[in-house]
């Protein structure tokens, strides 16, 4: 039993990854930060 698991597990494709992109809140708090700057 334990072998067909095995087999079948590795027959089905793995979910991908999230992207490796940074959080849209990093990416706001950033550009943010820039304007701020740049009226400084």
């Amino acid at each position: 039993m334990f072998v067909l698991v095995k087999q079948a597990n590795r027959l089905v494709p793995k979910a991908p990854d999230a992207p490796a992109g940074p959080p849209r809140a990093e990416v706001l708090l950033e550009e943010i930060r820039d304007l701020l700057r740049q009226k400084a």
